[in-house]
């Protein structure tokens, strides 16, 4: 499959017609930004991502506006409209530095900056430390044995690729598809990444996914189920974007609990596979052990063991 056929895939989440891209030609230096349209409205294109949300700020006509009138910081500016203050001019400083003066300063550099003066310190902290997390490696371990390679893989809730990342240094090869609600976090990774080998989507999942029916090979959801509240909807949506006995993939989910409460939206054990079975034909669950003490493994469980992480079959 070719990037412009993946593309061509996209729709708009909200009237579900398919969208109709222009990039800009006349400037190499924007030659990932652009304008899409669909039949019910438009949005901009930067840095290579499909920015495909609406609110009631219409930022995404206002940022297509700014990239017409050639404004692109600006549009920026617009798109990171729900990020702090301090969030928006150190990503706006990182794109200057990288694009501009040509320096590759780290992202881990600006995550640091963003620690040391931003709101959510706590939320810097687990990103900076994710890699280190053993939810992030169950996920690897399941994409590893079950996806298919050369596939067309969904990552729903992509932050800031650290799955493709420990993917590719894996030498899994596929075409990735990073989908997140954060246009700052998408931004980030996008003037960061190396290559050019991911589409990336600013979208709310709850919105709808903005594909074509029987997209993907694979979809794989860490540390994201627990945010959304349209929980059968989200599973319902990746049902039909999956093409048949293909994998879906979830880690990280949780129940409900003192401990927990403030960390999002839980989900019933007996609830989640409920509304898995709707969907899917099979579902496994795992869990996370260690080989020797150093290497990370996953193995299947008896299904009347408590677990939150697996995969489902359609």
């Amino acid at each position: 499959m070719k990037w412009s056929n993946l593309k061509a895939s996209l729709r708009c989440p909200y009237c579900e017609s398919k969208l109709t891209c222009k990039f800009i030609k006349s400037d190499p230096r924007y030659e990932n930004w652009g304008v899409c349209r669909c039949s019910c409205d438009e949005y901009p294109i930067v840095e290579g991502i499909f920015y495909l949300i609406k609110d009631d700020r219409r930022s995404n006509r206002h940022a297509v506006s700014h990239i017409k009138s050639r404004k692109y910081l600006s549009a920026v500016w617009m798109l990171l409209y729900t990020s702090h203050r301090n969030y928006k001019l150190i990503a706006l400083s990182a794109y200057f530095f990288r694009r501009w003066l040509q320096l590759s300063l780290s992202l881990k550099f600006w995550l640091r900056i963003l620690k040391q003066t931003g709101p959510s310190k706590d939320w810097i902290t687990y990103i900076l430390e994710r890699n280190n997390r053993d939810d992030i490696h169950v996920a690897l371990n399941l994409t590893i044995r079950y996806a298919k390679r050369g596939g067309i893989l969904l990552d729903i809730g992509y932050g800031l690729g650290n799955l493709h990342t420990l993917l590719q240094k894996n030498k899994f090869s596929s075409f990735f598809v990073g989908l997140d609600k954060s246009f700052c976090s998408l931004f980030l990774s996008a003037i960061h990444r190396e290559k050019t080998d991911v589409l990336l989507v600013c979208t709310d999942v709850e919105a709808g996914l903005p594909f074509l029916d029987s997209t993907f090979t694979d979809v794989v959801i860490v540390d994201t189920f627990c945010s959304t509240f349209k929980k059968e909807y989200v599973i319902s949506e990746t049902a039909r974007v999956l093409r048949d006995h293909r994998f879906l993939y979830f880690v990280n989910l949780y129940g409900t609990s003192r401990r927990s409460y403030y960390w999002g939206y839980g989900i019933k054990y007996d609830n989640l596979r409920k509304m898995l079975e709707r969907y899917f034909q099979k579902i496994r669950f795992v869990e996370s052990c260690l080989i020797n003490g150093k290497v990370r493994k996953i193995k299947e469980i008896s299904k009347t063991k408590l677990s939150y992480s697996g995969y489902a079959i359609k």
